[in-house]
């Protein structure tokens, strides 16, 4: 298997590969592929936008991103195909791309970094599934006050330290669940807004780009 050219490390005598394999997310940035092609055609817009880079090379450069959105394999098929090796999604998204379009594919990278490229996607996958999970803790609650409202007037007992303690109705033990997972839904819910929406596109890699692109 050989390391692509465009790997932005260099290596001193012989590849390491079980280290190059050891450290590489490749294979499992796939569960992310839709979010890190995302950030890529995010950046190429606000470039575009700004007029940082040709129309011709953008309108290029967008009808290839498109259709590995579509199809986030494309990549991966050429990665097979070419046996090549990459440390993640990202950098064998950007040799892929330099592989369809040559130069041109090097607009992109304008005034970016893996850094905030990841940070972004990991943003966006994060916030995809805590919303789904939201919704589907929102269904639970549902469920659990439906069913605190049809048990209303069973008899239930409660315990303590094994010991019976009160008798009460089935709904206590429905609706003290619910209040519960409303909790859980509460911090969820306000760690999504605190972390997933503030974009860390044009941080760089620690202090941001002399490209002045839209925030």
């Amino acid at each position: 298997m050989k390391v692509h050219p465009l790997r932005y490390r260099t290596h001193i005598g012989e590849s390491k590969h079980l280290i190059e394999e050891f450290i590489s997310s490749f294979k499992s940035d796939r569960l992310f592929a839709k979010d890190i092609v995302i950030v890529h055609a995010a950046h190429l817009i606000a470039l575009h936008r700004e007029n940082l880079i040709p129309h011709d090379a953008a309108s290029k450069i967008a009808k290839e991103i498109l259709s590995v959105l579509e199809n986030p394999d494309h990549v991966y098929a050429w990665s097979k195909k070419t046996n090549s090796l990459f440390e993640d999604l990202f950098e064998a998204l950007e040799s892929y791309l330099h592989h369809r379009l040559g130069k041109i594919a090097g607009h992109l990278y304008l005034g970016r970094s893996r850094n905030d490229f990841i940070a972004a996607a990991l943003r966006l996958a994060a916030r995809e599934h805590s919303l789904s999970l939201l919704n589907e803790l929102l269904r639970l609650r549902s469920i659990l006050l439906d069913k605190g409202k049809e048990q209303a007037n069973k008899l239930f007992p409660y315990f303590t330290h094994l010991q019976l303690a009160q008798i009460g109705s089935v709904a206590h033990y429905f609706v003290a669940l619910e209040e519960a997972l409303s909790r859980i839904w509460d911090s969820i819910f306000h760690s999504i807004v605190r972390h997933c929406y503030d974009n860390p596109l044009g941080a760089g890699p620690a202090i941001g780009t002399t490209v002045l692109l839209p925030k």
